[in-house]
């Protein structure tokens, strides 16, 4: 089931309009020392845009220490994340907040195939709930950490386009097709920009990126989408591109690495780059290369797209550039021993591009590097499990009470789990296992996160051009 011509056309507009009319202050970018919270629902607590960020800061600048901390619980909203202001924002005393709400506040129910007037009152009261209940914890979040920068995301659109297959046995809310729901979602994503406009705080706008994303892709394979079959929670495809965006208006730095150097070996520019040991000889030039950092690791799902945002240009330009080669020759580069390219002395004497060349070792270091981190953020998502058994009893028990709470779940939920919730009932035990040591739980992440900054340390590489035709 898909949404009509019209419905689309508006999304199209919606989300053309709003990034002509909004431009909200400059994101921050993340200084030594910063402690960073991404605050949310199902997108943060079970996403991987925060840990793409993470891979990059670690791999561009392998000397600033940052915590990149997930604060998100599925199925939460802006008025349910203010019970939460305190343990998942003040804590940690952050340099700067990501606020993302939307994906739930909408009512999503109240959007599909037929209207009636019930269903315009509930789409009108989730807009006017969804605005009051930001102004509302973004006042909270403001109270807690007076002196942190906040940076507002929009939602991500809802997927009512593509044609999606369903799981076997699939069931509950994800099975229908709310279509018009990128209706409410543009409206919010709207109300989100201009009040980080009228607030003078940062804002991204991820409701239009990825809207036009998808536009384009539709175009040409019905069945595309960047969102798992339940049309909401992106994949690696769409937190990519969301974590793309977030650098590119941090103004991160896009290079690697930049080395020029002539057929003689003499030396010319470099940009983050340290060149030494040259030797050049008729046939064959050796240099030992010392960069200033690892090229960008990029989930496999997501390659494909890099071409399409412009990843290499704006955020991995790892290039290397050898004038006065003979003409129509062609060379044979390695890098440590191993071959990685056959580049033309045209080619070379443009500059060619290594940042996403998976042959080289820097490739891998930087893709073994992100693997460890995958593993800490799986780790983290349980962690958020935890705190969602918190959140969704909280006012059903006393969840402090850990003692008390065990009694509860024994005694109470174990009767009657449909009453309560199956899905967060089952998240009970491991958080009163957690509670009491999350302190030490946390910090045994934090170092563990810490432990892998030396291993993003680049390190000198010998490269050697060697002539094997022309």
């Amino acid at each position: 089931m898909t949404s009509s011509p019209r419905v689309h056309k508006f999304a199209v507009f919606a989300a053309a309009l709003l990034a002509a009319l909004f431009s909200a202050a400059k994101v921050p970018e993340f200084k030594n020392g910063d402690t960073v919270v991404f605050f949310g629902d199902s997108i943060t607590h079970g996403g991987f845009y925060h840990k793409y960020l993470a891979d990059f800061y670690r791999t561009r600048y392998p000397d600033r220490r940052i915590r990149f901390i997930n604060s998100g619980i599925g199925g939460d909203t802006a008025a349910g994340a203010l019970s939460r202001v305190d343990v998942d924002v003040r804590e940690w005393n952050p340099a700067c907040v990501f606020i993302h709400f939307g994906m739930n506040d909408v009512d999503r129910g109240a959007y599909g195939p037929g209207v009636d007037r019930s269903l315009l009152r509930r789409r009108m009261s989730a807009q006017r709930n969804y605005g009051a209940n930001m102004l509302k914890l973004v006042a909270a979040v403001r109270n807690a950490v007076p002196g942190a920068k906040l940076v507002f995301l929009t939602t991500t659109p809802y997927e009512d386009a593509a044609e999606v297959e369903l799981p076997k046995g699939a069931s509950g809310w994800a099975v229908k097709n709310n279509v018009g729901c990128n209706i409410g979602l543009s409206l919010m994503s709207g109300f989100v920009l201009d009040e980080a406009e009228r607030q003078g705080v940062a804002s991204v706008d991820w409701f239009s990126e990825l809207n036009a994303f998808r536009e384009r892709h539709l175009k040409t394979d019905p069945k595309f989408r960047f969102t798992r079959w339940d049309r909401v929670h992106p994949t690696e495809i769409g937190h990519s591109v969301m974590a793309w965006q977030i650098l590119r208006e941090q103004g991160v730095s896009p290079v690697v690495s930049v080395t020029e150097l002539d057929a003689t070996g003499r030396v010319g520019r470099c940009e983050n780059a340290k060149v030494t040991d040259v030797a050049a000889g008729g046939d064959e030039i050796s240099f030992t290369l010392l960069a200033g950092a690892l090229p960008l690791p990029v989930a496999d799902e997501a390659l494909a797209f890099t071409g399409e945002f412009k990843v290499e240009e704006t955020l991995n330009r790892e290039t290397l550039r050898v004038t006065g080669l003979a003409a129509a020759a062609s060379w044979t580069l390695s890098i440590d021993g191993d071959d990685v390219g056959v580049y033309t002395s045209a080619q070379l004497g443009r500059g060619v591009q290594l940042g996403f060349n998976p042959k080289t070792p820097q490739f891998r270091q930087a893709r073994k590097i992100a693997e460890q981190a995958e593993k800490l953020r799986v780790e983290e998502v349980i962690v958020r499990n935890h705190h969602s058994a918190r959140w969704f009893f909280r006012g059903k028990t006393d969840v402090d009470d850990i003692p008390g709470f065990r009694n509860w779940y024994e005694t109470v939920f174990l009767k009657n789990p449909q009453k309560w919730s199956d899905y967060f009932g089952g998240m009970i035990p491991g958080y009163l296992d957690y509670w009491p040591k999350r302190v030490e739980v946390q910090a045994d992440l934090r170092r563990r996160q810490d432990a892998l900054l030396p291993l993003a340390k680049p390190v000198p590489r010998r490269y050697r051009l060697r002539r094997v035709g022309g």
